[in-house]
């Protein structure tokens, strides 16, 4: 009787949050990412595994597998009625939050068998926890994963980690961890191990970190596209790594204010604020009660969990922006730790349990004072979001669905909302859904213009739905034409922070990687481009081994993208303008060009629009000349550097020259070698 109880309490506690969330409105969900799952999902029904259109190669952006196969009925049921999908999605999620709660109450029953209803309660007044759970991402399935995992560390079935590996990438290691404990303790009293369910779950966790190498040849796009491990810039690497414990710090402390799922820059004046001050109980009572269950020497490995879940959650650079939704699941673990903490086992302070009771109270009332982290709060919070995703990115996606011809293909940043109600064939600027631009865009524009120059014609943009503000060189450009949404106004803005949908257009394609000054293109059929390094195209800069600093990367050398005239006037037939991707650099680079003919002479050419006037040092081998680059940092420019044959004879290895420059060009957009 006393388990329906729990299951009663459990169940209601998920339809009351499911209740709350529900006020915010008609579309409910408050992430754009959310419909990332929900397109695949409908893919999936229409019998594309793993493509984000019926038109794309299989793609890596589901975070979740497990997760991408649970929305699949909720899509299902939303195209064959007329639930809206939103409902759906949170109405699972609310069956995942009973079976969490359920879970944590059994949990509790370990220690606090009077107070099983400590934990759920608590956790129910923390708008954070709330927000997290009920978003329509995978997180509400990832913290049943991690409760689960506890389960499994106190002797429960190794097989249900056969369900933690597939909620997110990190499930994996963690997961494989605790089958780790479990498989070191496997001759302890009540801690049977199955060698057949831990045979499964290794498999599992395999498959789990393998899948999309085994589907793409490649790293998840969400891991190059997001994670810290994958930023191309050892400076940015090594600013957030050197503050690791001050941002999940920060993190956590706006998590608990159930208002700031973006902290402010002013955190040390939202720390002494007064309406922080039930934040600072808060705290007193998770830090508290975790030190006195360690003290206690309880729950060590509960807590080994948390702090595992919780830092490589970190392994990113959206800390503020996103961190909060995958902190939320390990918050049960504090919770529980908590608890634990302050009202089980032999006390370790005076008057313990009155302090704890004291802060617990003073926790429970404050959350239904207005204006703290109450409910009050919460529904601020997600009604914002899903105001803003409703006037944003879900009105994009209804207009272009409604105006664009069903060919159009849209090119955004934002790929949830914007091609779930578009019903349009999209390319992902950041790469999440489409592979060959995976984590591109972290190399600058310049980078991502190349990239797109290279995708197939099948998968080249017709429109463009984007935040100006977001990428301002490629809007100064006349790649895009006309902007049609919204349709006030007809200035070309590239600092607006609200979105646009502009048509697009690739002109002079056959001509972006080839010199307009020298060779066929200039008219000089006797001279032929036997090799080049195309600078911002990372596939050609690794095909050439290129490097500049001796590969130290600067903020200075961002990728960048121009579209200028020319220095010297091309034929009449060529295009004045052209569009190229650059890098601003400083110092030396060297780079591998590859020989065609060593009895003839070579011209070594280089693109650049300098702001001054300069002089570069060429060396190949023992040999070494200078090119002169003039100033125009309003145009392109390419000037050349004569190499006898003799030198590329000499020099040239397996028909391949190593080129070293030295010199101050700061913007160089190519090189060619042309004989």
């Amino acid at each position: 009787m006393t388990h329906w109880i729990h299951r009663i309490f459990a169940s209601l506690i998920a339809l009351i949050l499911l209740f709350v969330v529900s006020t915010a409105g008609k579309n409910l969900l408050p992430l754009d990412d959310a419909y990332i799952y929900l397109t695949y999902a409908g893919q999936a029904l229409e019998g594309n595994l793993f493509q984000y259109g019926s038109l794309d190669s299989p793609s890596s952006g589901l975070s979740s597998l497990l997760w991408g196969a649970l929305v699949i009925p909720a899509v299902a049921l939303a195209r064959v009625s007329s639930i809206p999908i939103g409902l759906s999605v949170l109405c699972l999620q609310a069956i995942l939050v009973a079976f969490q709660i359920a879970l944590i109450i059994r949990l509790s029953l370990k220690w606090l068998p009077k107070h099983w209803w400590l934990a759920p309660v608590l956790l129910a007044l923390s708008p954070y926890w709330v927000l997290g759970v009920f978003n329509g991402m995978e997180t509400s399935l990832y913290g049943l994963g991690l409760l689960l995992a506890v389960h499994v560390l106190w002797g429960g079935s190794v097989w249900w980690l056969l369900l933690f590996v597939f909620c997110r990438p990190e499930a994996v290691l963690l997961g494989l961890a605790v089958l780790a404990v479990r498989f070191l303790r496997r001759n302890t009293a009540s801690y049977h191990f199955s060698r057949r369910a831990g045979l499964f779950v290794l498999l599992a966790g395999v498959l789990g970190a393998l899948w999309p190498w085994l589907l793409t040849e490649a790293p998840s796009s969400p891991w190059l596209a997001k994670s810290l491990a994958a930023e191309p810039h050892p400076e940015k690497r090594e600013f957030y790594l050197s503050r690791t414990l001050y941002f999940a710090a920060r993190t956590l402390w706006f998590s608990l204010t159930g208002g700031f799922p973006q902290p402010p820059l002013n955190v040390m004046r939202s720390f002494l604020d007064p309406a922080s001050w039930l934040v600072w109980v808060k705290v007193g009572f998770l830090v508290g009660g975790t030190l006195l269950v360690l003290l206690k020497k309880r729950g060590g490995w509960v807590f080994l969990l948390w702090v595992a879940a919780s830092l490589l959650v970190l392994n990113a650079i959206a800390w503020d922006a996103q961190h909060y939704r995958y902190l939320v699941p390990a918050l049960p673990l504090a919770v529980l730790l908590a608890s634990w903490g302050w009202f089980s086992g032999p006390a370790k302070l005076p008057r313990e349990s009155l302090l704890g009771w004291g802060l617990l109270v003073v926790w429970l009332v404050g959350s239904f004072v207005p204006g703290s982290a109450s409910f009050y709060s919460l529904n601020k919070v997600y009604a914002g979001s899903v105001r803003q995703l409703s006037q944003e990115q879900i009105a994009v996606g209804q207009w272009i669905d409604q105006n664009l011809p069903a060919s159009a293909r849209i090119a955004s940043h934002d790929v949830g909302a914007i091609p779930y109600y578009g019903k349009r064939h999209t390319t992902d600027l950041i790469g999440l859904v489409t592979p060959p631009l995976a984590g591109v865009a972290r190399h600058g524009q310049g980078a991502l213009w190349e990239a797109l120059t290279e995708l197939d014609s099948s998968q080249l943009p017709s429109h463009l739905a984007a935040i100006p503000a977001w990428m301002p060189y490629l809007f100064r450009t006349t790649w895009l034409q006309e902007r049609l949404y919204p349709t006030q106004g007809t200035s070309r803005n590239a600092t607006g922070d609200s979105f646009e949908v502009w048509s697009v257009v690739f002109e002079n394609m056959e001509l972006r990687n080839v010199p307009l000054t020298q060779g066929p293109a200039a008219g000089q059929g006797a001279i032929e481009i036997v090799d080049g390094v195309d600078i911002a195209d990372l596939q050609s800069e690794a095909a050439h081994a290129y490097r500049f600093n001796a590969n130290l990367v600067s903020s200075r050398e961002m990728t960048m993208v121009r579209e200028l005239t020319f220095r010297k006037r091309p034929l009449p037939t060529l295009p004045l303008s052209l569009i190229d991707g650059g890098r601003e650099l400083s110092g030396s680079s060297s780079f591998l060009l590859e020989v065609r003919d060593l009895e003839r002479d070579g011209l070594l050419l280089i693109r650049t629009a300098n702001s001054i006037e300069t002089r570069l040092l060429v060396t190949i081998g023992s040999w070494s000349g200078s090119i002169d680059v003039p100033r125009g940092e309003t145009a392109f420019s390419e000037s050349e550097l004569f190499i006898p044959s003799d030198v590329l004879k000499s020099e040239a290895s397996h028909g391949v020259i190593s080129v070293s420059v030295t010199g101050g060009a700061r913007r160089v957009f190519h090189w060619w070698l042309l004989q």
